[in-house]
């Protein structure tokens, strides 16, 4: 069985929800896009569909783990509810008092408290002796000027089992933590829940948690539900619910048995089907990954289907994954990518390496680099045409990310310090819909490009819509 080591530690794959049918050169309003605007406008968007896809490929099949440290790609938040966990149990360790002191309380009684105004920080400790039920909680209330949360709550409770001198069967009962932010912030709540239904003695074996955030007014996901159900066999169902201010939702899901294989579904905003399976490396180090992508009819692109092979060497446990996308458009096109994955661990810093390659020729190099604290992308990419992009990103603990990216003549351009002549700026939310500008010719657009692979731009008051596969 896993111990406590899997509590609140996982999450759930990230797939982009993609394409619909659009003339490329219809526009609202007229607004006229030059050519290479219309052709480097979506690669910012692409190339961080893919390092999405690569993140699935590796986090379902890197390990069965799927509640441990590594956990599955995208529930971040709720994986850092394990920490926060551990941690607080340990705290509450050291303030319980010898049992002679707690066998004299009477029902719920305080403990210990501490308020320590210097640092904005209250903790305590309860225990009820008729229940055995111990709860200690902190509440930080000061915060860095740089930090964008004003109130983070945090309270576990445990169940010690009338021997409070002896932690060997104590039994975590459950968490729940608070947060507040600024009212500029693009998340402004989070809420999360988790309780534990099943022990093999003191540790823990089921857990139903789940973490809610509320978004910013001027974020179209107005809130993010992230679930998960692990049974005692090591069996469970992670899944994620989107709702937007519009009225429509989405959702996302997998489910994993105990032996490291398991099957996911999507359903984007638009009603888009997504459905794959997953195979870990862990029991004979291969491993597999399909997706298939199914669009209503009418639509530009027919189907996009994913595929992967993935292994581990050893001893330096380094994941290989090689995977391919192919993109059948209802004209009878097909467009294809094909990926080279590596992983490797160093010193605390996570590193995977994409090499792409396109059908058409196009091609770079990305390189992600993830810590405790924070994950950033950095790469570049050669066009069809030969011009040539730079880019870097950072990723947040939502699934969110700001990526940055410039668009040169060419390599060489940009080797002799040339200007760029397109430079982008993109905001993705949790569920891919990324807002942003775009400047170019001395022109700045206003970007949106929606969870259905269309894009728009604007500019003062005028419109032109294009197609995010080409």
């Amino acid at each position: 069985m896993r111990t406590f080591n899997l509590f609140f530690s996982f999450a759930l794959l990230i797939v982009l929800f993609i394409a619909c049918e659009q003339d490329p050169t219809s526009t609202d309003d007229n607004l006229e896009l030059a050519q290479f605007v219309q052709e480097q406008a979506p690669i910012g968007w692409q190339l961080n569909k893919t390092v999405a896809s690569g993140s699935d490929v590796k986090s379902l099949t890197q390990n069965s783990g799927y509640l441990e440290d590594e956990g599955v790609e995208g529930f971040s938040k709720l994986s850092s509810l394990k920490e926060n966990a551990g941690r607080l149990n340990m705290a509450m360790k050291e303030y319980i008092p010898a049992t002679r002191n707690l066998a004299k309380t009477n029902g719920d009684s305080l403990i210990f408290f501490e308020n320590n105004k210097v640092i904005g920080l209250r903790k305590g400790l309860y225990y009820n002796s008729e229940t055995s039920i111990a709860r200690y909680f902190e509440v930080k209330y000061k915060f860095a000027k740089w930090r964008n949360i004003e109130y983070d709550s945090s309270n576990v409770t445990a169940f010690l089992n009338f021997t409070p001198d002896d932690e060997s069967d104590d039994q975590l009962k459950s968490l729940n933590q608070l947060q507040l932010f600024e009212s500029t912030f693009f998340v402004q709540k989070i809420e999360s829940n988790a309780d534990v239904t099943d022990w093999d003695g003191g540790e823990a074996t089921g857990i139903i948690a789940t973490t809610n955030a509320w978004y910013n007014s001027e974020r179209q996901l107005s809130k993010l539900k992230q679930s998960v159900e692990i049974n005692p066999d090591e069996s469970g169902i992670l899944r994620e619910d989107f709702e937007f201010r519009d009225g429509k939702s989405a959702y996302r899901q997998v489910t994993f048995k105990n032996d490291g294989t398991g099957t996911f579904e999507k359903k984007t905003r638009d009603g888009i089907q997504v459905s794959g399976t997953f195979d870990s490396v862990e029991d004979d180090l291969q491993g597999s990954y399909t997706e298939t992508i199914d669009f209503p009819a009418g639509r530009y692109i027919d189907k996009i289907i994913k595929s992967a092979e993935v292994s581990i060497t050893l001893p330096d446990s380094i994941f290989d994954a090689k995977f391919s996308e192919a993109v059948y458009f209802e004209s009878g096109k097909v467009d294809s990518e094909m990926v080279a994955l590596q992983v490797s661990e160093e010193g605390g810093v996570k590193t995977s390496v994409f090499d792409i390659t396109k059908l058409s020729g196009a091609h770079g190099q990305l390189t992600f680099n993830e810590t405790e604290n924070e994950s950033n992308l950095t790469g570049n990419w050669t066009s069809e045409d030969n011009s040539y992009l730079i880019l870097n990103a950072e990723y947040y603990f939502d699934g969110s990310a700001y990526l940055h990216y410039e668009v040169f003549q060419s390599e060489e351009a940009y080797n002799n310090g040339e200007a760029p002549l397109l430079v982008a700026d993109y905001y993705f939310s949790p569920d891919q819909t990324c807002t942003g500008t775009l400047s170019y010719n001395g022109e700045t657009y206003d970007v949106n490009f929606d969870d259905s692979g269309e894009g728009e731009l604007s500019q003062g008051g005028q419109k032109a819509r294009i197609n995010l596969f080409k």
